[in-house]
């Protein structure tokens, strides 16, 4: 088994858990409503990162897994709180997400959202510590005329890491891509 499975698929998700809302203007008029549970299909890119040498050291920790996963999504007017239920790898092994707090985003009157996320985190791996600052642009739609309700997501990850301390030169940019589709399966 992969030793580093749950981190990598955590940053496949992390879109969808660490959603810092800002964008959409919430005095327009909310969509149809869009709440319920949704099954979706998580595809994350391959990373590329500079320097390219970087990427064989730090691959176990870039999420490139594709994920089965089971979303809440509960409207109240011109928002929507995402809360991740349940993470499987295409496999049907679960991935422990411990217990991610639910989103709020803002939604526009078409369903869309955008996100930007900034966090920070550090780890160790093959007994070299780094430091990760990492941001997230993330543009969606829960579109409530298709039949089913349908989830798109799309996101784009860029990793700036360092090695040894938060305050360390740079030692390597990654880059991924997600997509996240789904459709609302029940209330």
């Amino acid at each position: 088994m992969d030793p580093y499975r749950g981190t990598r698929a955590m940053a496949a998700v992390l879109p969808l858990l660490a959603i810092a809302a800002c964008g959409s203007d919430t005095t327009e008029p909310a969509p149809a409503d869009v709440s319920g549970l949704y099954q979706a299909l998580s595809e994350t890119s391959a990373a590329t990162c500079t320097p390219a040498s970087a990427f064989d050291i730090l691959e176990p920790t870039l999420g490139d897994l594709s994920l089965r996963l089971r979303l809440r999504v509960v409207q109240s007017g011109g928002q929507v709180t995402l809360t991740l239920e349940h993470a499987e790898g295409i496999d049907g092994q679960p991935v422990n997400s411990g217990a991610p707090q639910p989103v709020i985003a803002p939604i526009a009157a078409d369903g869309t959202m955008q996100f930007e996320t900034h966090l920070s985190d550090h780890f160790t791996l093959s007994q070299r510590t780094f430091f990760d600052e990492t941001s997230i642009s993330t543009t969606g739609r829960l579109d409530s005329g298709a039949n089913p309700i349908s989830l798109k997501l799309s996101s784009t990850t860029i990793q700036v890491y360092r090695e040894g301390d938060a305050d360390a030169p740079v030692f390597a940019t990654c880059t991924q891509t997600q997509t996240t589709n789904g459709t609302r399966t029940g209330a």
